[in-house]
């Protein structure tokens, strides 16, 4: 340890905690390299400090489909030339920054948790199969894929629903219960219940009407917590969810979107990262951003080749393909070259 007096200690693991968003992992594996002559702008994501300027009326692609890529699609959407490009070699998992769904028809509120609350390190040591069976039981549930996919005409996607219903079926008749006996009792308890005499109505008085009216419309009071959370991205996500609301979309066209995002990722949601930041599916809805699958090879001056065959002029292609795992200051103390994480996990 060092300071003013040195020690030496023996430690069976150390965790290093220091983040490894250092070094760019630009150009990434596979990708194609722009020729002699080509001017459009080819940067990662990391030299955007100001994205929305830096991309204000330029025709844009954006590679990648995580946290950086989903958000600097949306501003591509917003700011550039429409319709932006977002360039995915394969579909993404997107679960949305809060729950309920947007488009639902209750509108996320100062009340409503973030949807990573639920990513909680249990959940991480489930089983694949079971966090499947968890979150996509049927066509409605959050994660669920669309119809179209092979997996929703199984047998056991049919027993699973089987299943379900049949735990339904036990289960709301004592919600029922519940709630009338709820009714009853509080009928029951109602000081004018066994009243014979009919009421009459009240006579005029305007402040007690109106301190009635003041207690009837008052919100409940909210804990201190959440009262000094800063809630103007929640505001924010509401005011677009509701303009697109009253241009007619709903829920089913959010996951109509999202579901197909899933399947051409080739994989559940389980095993696939998941994206929180779901502000460009509208610009999808909208058709201010398009996809393209990944890049294939640049022409021109500034043309862009796509693996399907099409192209694209462009002025800026922005590569958020995330960092590299390097830890350089390992490499003195392990003894090892490049500065890599070789011999660690």
């Amino acid at each position: 340890v060092a300071g003013r007096k040195s020690k030496t200690l023996q430690f069976d693991a150390i965790a290093v905690c220091s983040g490894l968003h250092t070094v760019p992992d630009f150009p990434p594996k596979r990708a194609p390299t722009p020729l002699a002559g080509f001017k459009a702008r080819v940067v990662h994501a990391r030299e955007l400090k100001d994205a929305r300027n830096v991309l204000r009326g330029k025709r844009i692609v954006v590679v990648g489909g995580g946290e950086t890529g989903a958000e600097l699609a949306h501003v591509a959407g917003e700011v550039g030339s429409k319709p932006a490009l977002m360039a995915l070699r394969r579909g993404m998992t997107v679960i949305g920054p809060y729950s309920p769904l947007p488009l639902a028809d209750r509108i996320p509120d100062a009340r409503t948790p973030p949807v990573d609350l639920n990513e909680r390190r249990v959940l991480s040591l489930l089983p694949h199969p079971l966090k499947n069976f968890i979150f996509t039981r049927d066509k409605e549930s959050i994660f669920a894929l669309r119809d179209q996919n092979p997996g929703k005409h199984s047998v056991v996607h049919l027993l699973d629903r089987v299943a379900g219903a049949m735990t339904s079926l036990i289960i709301v008749p004592f919600f029922i219960m519940g709630n009338v006996a709820a009714d009853v009792f509080k009928e029951l308890t109602h000081p004018l219940f066994w009243t014979v005499d009919k009421q009459s109505f009240r006579q005029p008085n305007g402040p007690e009407m109106s301190k009635e009216m003041k207690l009837a419309t008052s919100l409940p009071s909210l804990p201190p917590v959440r009262l000094q959370r800063n809630t103007e991205q929640l505001y924010e996500y509401t005011r677009r969810a509701t303009w697109f609301r009253m241009q007619g979309y709903t829920t089913w066209h959010y996951q109509q979107v999202r579901s197909l995002l899933e399947e051409f990722s080739g994989a559940r949601h389980t095993q696939n990262f998941l994206t929180k930041s779901d502000d460009f599916i509208y610009n999808l809805m909208d058709h201010s951003l398009e996809l393209r699958p990944g890049i294939a090879g640049y022409e021109g001056t500034n043309t862009v080749v796509f693996e399907d065959g099409s192209r694209a002029e462009i002025d800026i292609v922005v590569w958020c393909t995330g960092y590299q795992p390097q830890v350089p200051f390992l490499s003195q103390l392990l003894g090892e070259s490049g500065g890599g994480t070789q011999g660690t996990r």
